[in-house]
């Protein structure tokens, strides 16, 4: 994982502080126009942090692994709703694995018969 990289490369690990990365949260929606998760406004605060400590140069080409983001775009573009739940199943109950079948059967067998399916 991450902890092997960084061994094998001899990374560095770099302390960010809550204004860090939602600066870098800011920068990186104000420069590529999308919205990102903390997680990777931390990644996008270490990265400057790398830069301003001259770890990293200007000629370096660097990976930024950014997931999860997106968000306000998706909520911008598309008419999202909560689904309403339809079937549930209290973890407590017995044979459990058996009534989730039966409910997911039942529910592609009426799909089937609507055709929907």
């Amino acid at each position: 994982g991450v902890r092997d990289a960084l061994e094998s490369t001899n990374g560095l690990i770099y302390p960010i502080e809550n204004y860090q990365a939602q600066k870098g949260q800011h920068l990186f929606e104000e420069l590529e126009g999308i919205d990102i998760n903390p997680a990777s406004a931390v990644a996008v605060a270490s990265l400057i942090q790398a830069v301003k400590l001259g770890h990293v140069g200007s000629d370096e080409t660097i990976l930024l692994n950014i997931t999860g983001g997106g968000k306000e775009r998706l909520k911008r573009d598309m008419n999202l709703r909560p689904l309403e739940v339809s079937h549930s199943i209290s973890v407590g109950e017995e044979d459990i694995e058996m009534k989730i079948i039966d409910k997911v059967s039942e529910v592609l067998r009426l799909k089937r018969q609507q055709g929907e399916l």
